[in-house]
């Protein structure tokens, strides 16, 4: 038995030793920010449409090629875990510190783990999908026009940073070409109010098992799996 355990301590610290050994790139391919609404889902649900069923999803994507540059074009390369960590800020006029008022800016702040992530020498393409439930869009941001949407998206493989993707809602940029530096102080100040609850991944959606704009293929670790 310990012999076993000691082989399988081996094989599991070689694969993390050659995890750190890649030098994982990724490049953004297409952002997008849309209203995800109830006809979207396919096939339908059969539920009434009764609270906030029914109403419209803000939906940020954001394609991308994650590639590992010591490897083969050929080669598909695996890797353990990505994390993607979303700050979103709601711009609604002045900022006011001590309540949440409709004309405030608020923060949406959510990690996503994602597991057994394929990528290769040539670059694999993903998905990243994050979701802003219809009370939020309600609560804060009635007819809110996309460039009143702004944020980052960070990923990371394990400790070590890939990139960070800068966005509005209708371009991003990643860290190579940053924003300005008063819009990233902006996004990343204490002035918008953090909101509870404000983004949900995939499969906290009526998308979890949809196959109309479904294209994130990576697998979710759901919450209090490890």
């Amino acid at each position: 038995m310990y012999r076993t355990l000691i082989i399988l301590a081996f094989f599991v610290g070689l694969s993390t030793f050659a995890q750190d050994r890649m030098d994982l790139k990724l490049a953004v391919d297409r952002f997008e920010y849309s209203i995800a609404t109830w006809d979207d889902i396919y096939p339908p649900l059969n539920l009434p449409r009764v609270g906030s069923r029914g109403g419209d999803w803000g939906r940020i994507s954001i394609r991308f090629e994650l590639g590992d540059g010591r490897a083969d074009r050929r080669d598909d390369v695996w890797i353990d875990e990505l994390n993607v960590t979303w700050d979103i800020v709601l711009a609604r006029g002045p900022e006011v510190r001590d309540r949440p008022r409709p004309n405030t800016s608020i923060r949406l702040s959510r990690q996503v783990k994602y597991v057994n992530v394929l990528t290769s020498g040539g670059g694999t393409t993903h998905w990243a999908i994050i979701f802003i439930p219809p009370e939020i869009i309600k609560r804060f941001g009635d007819d809110l026009p996309d460039e009143r949407i702004l944020g980052k998206a960070t990923f990371m493989h394990g400790r070590r940073h890939i990139a960070t993707v800068w966005f509005t809602g209708k371009t991003s940029t990643v860290q190579d070409n940053p924003p300005s530096r008063e819009f990233q102080q902006y996004v990343m100040s204490e002035d918008p109010i953090p909101v509870k609850y404000g983004l949900f991944h995939r499969l906290e959606t009526p998308w979890s098992y949809s196959g109309s704009g479904n294209d994130e293929m990576m697998r979710i670790l759901p919450a209090g799996v490890e």
